[in-house]
C-alpha cells in the first residue's frame, strides 16, 4: 500500500510504501549482534607471572 508520494524536485518523487510482511523478510531484518560467552578461569599459583 502506498502511504505517501512526495515530489522532491521536478519529475523526481519519493514514494513511501507500507507493507507489514516486508518487515519479516530476511533481507529487510536488522542485523542483531552475535553474543559470545567468555569463560574465565583462575591460574594456579605456579603459572602466574611466567610468560610462555
Amino acid at each position: 500500500m502506498i502511504s505517501s508520494i512526495t515530489e522532491i524536485s521536478t519529475c523526481k518523487y519519493a514514494v513511501a510504501i507500507k507493507c507489514p510482511t516486508l518487515c519479516k523478510h530476511p533481507l529487510f531484518l536488522s542485523e542483531r549482534p552475535v553474543w559470545q560467552t567468555i569463560n574465565c578461569n583462575v591460574l594456579s599459583q605456579g603459572l602466574q607471572g611466567n610468560p610462555s
